[in-house]
């Protein structure tokens, strides 16, 4: 997602994939999970509306950057939460793109 999108749906969307980051219980994740199936379903009819070339009959979905996020979040599923069950993962990737950031310094020097 963008940092500032510009549908009220996307914004919607970007609130409550915000609230990731703050989950530390099971239940708090059960209660993401609610809010994030609440929003999909309220926005369906949004997520499914097509464009259509009448010439050649071909289409695409008109808002691809929501649903390519929601791709992802349902590709995440099953590791989305992981680290509720065991202490030794950290939450975010905040340490490792920190690292990676310094290797990118060093080799743009270079």
């Amino acid at each position: 997602m963008t940092k500032h999108p510009k549908t009220h749906i996307g914004i919607e969307l970007l609130r409550i994939v915000n609230k990731l980051t703050g989950i530390k219980t099971i239940d708090e994740a059960n209660q993401w999970l609610i809010a994030l199936n609440n929003w999909y379903e309220d926005n369906q009819i949004f997520l499914d509306e097509k464009t259509i070339n009448h010439l050649t009959g071909r289409y695409w979905y008109k808002h691809k950057m929501i649903r390519r996020s929601m791709t992802l979040i349902g590709k995440a599923f099953p590791d989305i939460f992981r680290y509720l069950n065991d202490p030794e993962i950290p939450s975010t990737t905040n340490r490792i793109e920190g690292f990676f950031g310094h290797l990118k310094d060093k080799l743009r020097l270079h």
